[in-house]
């Protein structure tokens, strides 16, 4: 027999093994073709590539990292945002009260202004106006005399009138203008207000020998008074300027007569 008991069929000769034994039953002869064994791996192989569960597991910590890193900064950014409006609220707080105290402290040493400010009677600030002149053309905290407090908190026309006075920025003695810009800054104000057209009126038929001198006194920035002027304090200007507050009189020319109908 051509088997041999002795021969290897496990593994790699198996193969071989099956070759030698066809060729030896279908062949007469005793040439057998004999075949060189072939190695074959026992195991298939295993692929290098990385487990999908491993790159899902990677990726969804990453995405969680990023998240609460997004949630910490966020939550840091609001809480400076937070304890910085905190913070800047009561400095704030701290400087208006600062402030209002000092402004207090200024108008106790002002009566006038005290009074306006506190919107008392006109019977009371026009007594103080008579008892502390001085004091009006002393500025408060936020830098205004008493007329500008007047015009500010609305007084009535008797003791706007009786400030203006005080406040006229000319010598009526000397005819002559004066530099107090407080002066020049109060009749400013004023005539650029039509509801105190009526003051106007009073103040320059008083001085009716100064109306030229007020209609054209020069502002800090070299305006006219009467440049300035609302449209109702215009016409009282203008009309005192007339002769006899009606004729223009000019002054380049012989004066005439003119009207509409010669």
């Amino acid at each position: 027999s051509l088997v041999n008991s002795s021969i290897d069929v496990s593994g790699n000769n198996l193969d071989c093994y099956e070759s030698c034994w066809i060729n030896a039953r279908n062949l007469k002869s005793g040439d057998v073709g004999l075949c060189s064994p072939t190695s074959y791996p026992t195991s298939l192989p295993t692929s290098p590539t990385s487990s999908p569960t491993k790159i899902e597991t990677s990726t969804g910590m990453i995405s969680l990292n990023i998240v609460i890193v997004t949630v910490m900064v966020t939550f840091l950014i609001s809480f400076i945002v937070v304890v910085r409006s905190y913070f800047l609220s009561n400095f704030n707080k701290n400087i208006d009260n600062q402030k209002k105290d000092l402004r207090n402290n200024i108008l106790k040493q002002l009566p006038v202004h005290r009074l306006i400010v506190e919107k008392s009677s006109s019977a009371l600030i026009l007594k103080a106006i008579l008892d502390f002149e001085d004091s009006i053309y002393l500025l408060d905290f936020d830098g205004c005399t008493a007329i500008d407090l007047a015009i500010k908190y609305d007084c009535n026309d008797e003791v706007i009138l009786q400030l203006l006075f005080h406040f006229l920025p000319i010598n009526i003695e000397s005819m002559s203008t004066t530099s107090a810009q407080s002066h020049v800054r109060a009749w400013m104000n004023i005539i650029q207000i039509d509801k105190y057209s009526k003051i106007i009126d009073r103040v320059l038929e008083m001085h009716f020998n100064a109306v030229h001198l007020l209609a054209y006194i020069k502002d800090s920035v070299g305006r006219p008074a009467i440049h300035l002027a609302s449209p109702l304090n215009f016409k009282v200007i203008k009309s005192h300027l007339y002769f006899m507050r009606r004729y223009d009189i000019s002054e380049d020319a012989i004066p005439h007569h003119k009207s509409s109908t010669s």
